[in-house]
């Protein structure tokens, strides 16, 4: 318990925050990302409203060139920051790249989404709120259970978005070559130094583990 203190120490409260938009950024910046970067940045607009933006200082040329991965982890903070607005009875609409899509080179300067909170008196909190604090990385062994038809046919039930489609394989012969390319992917980003040398400046150890490296 003390550990899992310590962890929630170092994120921001949200009761400290004295806007709405301030208390859903607060519980969005629990959000998964790649590499745990962290690499988005935000424009106030009003007390309802905010720009994301991705942080460009914090993005990962070498391990993920096209930035990709970082927009995927800016998805995850906009939909960690909705599941915490539930939870103060709050609605979100997100506006995607509301100046326009824009090149590499604009990475930072144009916003990914605007995002705006409606108070709705009759909004109850997301199925996920009770998990924004207490998730983790899950670094036990895998277990080698594939998912079933039925749980792939019910997780794309749960994708509200028509431009999203959920596929599901559980044909070994159709997965054998992903598994293959996924394998050599990482060992690609574990044995070329360029590669983890610029995910290694974003490691984060405990005082406790801090210590015993500098006595050795």
């Amino acid at each position: 318990m003390a550990r899992s203190r310590d962890r929630l120490s170092k994120r921001p409260h949200v009761d400290a925050c004295a806007t709405p938009i301030n208390r859903a950024i607060a519980y969005g910046c629990n959000a998964p990302n790649p590499h745990n970067t962290q690499a988005w940045k935000l424009r106030r607009v009003s007390d309802m409203e905010t720009m994301l933006y991705v942080d460009e200082t914090r993005v990962l040329p070498a391990t993920d060139p096209p930035a990709r991965q970082i927009h995927i982890g800016c998805g995850c903070f906009i939909e960690t920051l909705a599941v915490g607005a539930s939870i103060m009875g709050y609605g979100t609409t997100v506006e995607d790249f509301p100046e326009g899509p824009y090149r590499l080179d604009e990475v930072g300067r144009k916003p990914v989404a605007r995002i705006t909170l409606t108070k709705e008196p009759n909004i109850r909190p997301d199925d996920f709120a009770g998990y924004i604090h207490t998730q983790q990385t899950n670094r036990r062994s895998f277990e080698d259970t594939p998912v079933s038809d039925d749980e792939f046919a019910e997780l794309a039930r749960s994708v509200a978005d028509e431009r999203v489609q959920l596929v599901g394989i559980n044909d070994r012969g159709r997965m054998d070559p992903l598994l293959a390319t996924f394998e050599r992917a990482l060992v690609v980003e574990c044995e070329a130094r360029h590669l983890f040398e610029e995910t290694r400046i974003w490691f984060r150890c405990s005082e406790q583990e801090r210590h015993r490296s500098e006595t050795g």
